[in-house]
Order: C-alpha cells, then sequence, then structure tokens
C-alpha cells in the first residue's frame, strides 16, 4: 500500500471515528482507562492527527497519557501531545466601532457561538479554512474567512464596524459633482 493509500485509508478511518467520539460520552475523570480505552485513544489520536483533526487529537492524547495505560502507549502518547499542543493554531478576535475597541461582540462559525466577549485571549481551532462572522447590535454582519495552519499562534482576527455616514452627504439631483480627468495615457520610450 503506497504511502498515499495509507494517508488516505489513515483519513477516512479518522472521519468515522471523530463523528463517532464526538458523539461518545466522556468518562468520569477519576475513573483510571482501561488497557482497551487507552489502545484505542492511541489509534484514535493517530488517525485525528493524520486527518488534521488537531483537538480532537489532543483530547485522545490527553486520555492515553494516562499512567494506568501500558507504558509503550503512554509514551508514545505524551510525546504526541507535546507536538500537537504546537501545532494548534488559535485566533484572537478583536474588534473596533469607529475606531474604538469593543468588549462586547458575538463571534461565531456557522451555528457555533465561539464568543460572546473579546478578552484578548487565544482560542484554539483546527487548522484549515474557517469562516467567522461577527455580530454588533445596530450594524450589519460582518464576515471573514481565514485559513488557518498548523502552529499560528495568536493569529489576530479583526472586525471593524463603521457607523454610515448621513444621507444628507450625498450629492443632489441638482448639484453638480467634480469630476477628474483621466491620468495622461503612458508613452513609448524610444530605445535607438
Amino acid at each position: 500500500m503506497g504511502s498515499i493509500q495509507r494517508f488516505l485509508a489513515h483519513a477516512s478511518v479518522a472521519w468515522c471515528s471523530t463523528s463517532t467520539l464526538a458523539l461518545a460520552e466522556a468518562p468520569p475523570a477519576n475513573v483510571e482507562p482501561t488497557r482497551a480505552q487507552c489502545l484505542a485513544d492511541h489509534e484514535r489520536a493517530q488517525d485525528a492527527r493524520l486527518a488534521g483533526q488537531l483537538l480532537p487529537a489532543r483530547a485522545a492524547l490527553q486520555r492515553c497519557s494516562a499512567s494506568a495505560c501500558p507504558s509503550l502507549v503512554s509514551r508514545d502518547c505524551v510525546l504526541w501531545l507535546s507536538e500537537v499542543e504546537q501545532q494548534i493554531p488559535s485566533v484572537i478576535f478583536r474588534a473596533a466601532q469607529d475606531g474604538q475597541y469593543l468588549v462586547t461582540k458575538r463571534v461565531r462559525e456557522g451555528d457555533n457561538v465561539l464568543t460572546e466577549s473579546l478578552t484578548g485571549s487565544p482560542l484554539e481551532l483546527d487548522p484549515g479554512p474557517h469562516h467567522f462572522v461577527a455580530e454588533l447590535r445596530g450594524f450589519p454582519a460582518i464576515d471573514a474567512t481565514y485559513v488557518l495552519q498548523a502552529g499560528d499562534k495568536g493569529r489576530v482576527v479583526r472586525f471593524d464596524f463603521v457607523t454610515p455616514k448621513p444621507a444628507g452627504n450625498a450629492p443632489t439631483a441638482g448639484s453638480t459633482i467634480p469630476v477628474q480627468p483621466p491620468p495622461p495615457a503612458p508613452r513609448p520610450i524610444p530605445t535607438a
């Protein structure tokens, strides 16, 4: 099996396993994982890493890093956990209304509300494209699309809300609008 085929196989397994992982309930914090759970989390983490889903990978790696897990599994998970944590990108949302920084504003991605207030703290997300929508009462929503790279830390996503100018400054039907002449056309430079 070639490396591309292996990658695609791992990616498809990760796609299926992370959707199952998201639906599964987390065990209570004080219960030690079983050997089978450690091995399953070890495998899930590898598949999620290969699929670029670093947040689910980190969760699985934290579980399989437990001292109750077999030493080989635990050692792998601890090593991979430090690598994954370095690769998880994060964003910091900033917003301004007419040049003044805002504290309260909603930012969402799809139907998921990411924040209701701006704290300046980084928010960790998986690498890849993200479409953010910023909402402020009395203003139209502002869309922004960013592609987060693995290792992008503290990338600033800024939203500027501008109060529309009053309609009184618009030219009326009888007023004249000054017209600028077009810039002169470039002339060829003689070479001989």
